[in-house]
C-alpha cells in the first residue's frame, strides 16, 4: 500500500499532529481502533471486528 501527498488536518483542535507515519514503527499513542485496523491490513485481512477479533 502506498500513499502519496501532504496529509492535511481537517479538524485543527482535535489532533495535535498529522503526519505519515511507519506501519512497522508506530508511536505508543495511536488510537487503538486505527492501531488494530492497520495491523489487520498488514495480515491481508480486509474486515475484521475489534469487539469480538472475529475475522472473515
Amino acid at each position: 500500500m502506498s500513499w502519496q501527498g501532504e496529509p492535511t488536518n481537517a479538524e485543527p483542535k482535535v489532533p495535535k499532529e498529522i503526519a505519515w507515519l511507519d506501519i512497522e514503527n508506530l508511536p505508543d499513542n495511536v488510537v487503538p481502533a486505527v492501531r488494530f485496523m492497520l495491523e489487520q491490513l498488514k495480515s491481508g485481512n480486509t474486515y475484521s471486528n475489534p469487539k469480538t477479533k472475529c475475522l472473515f
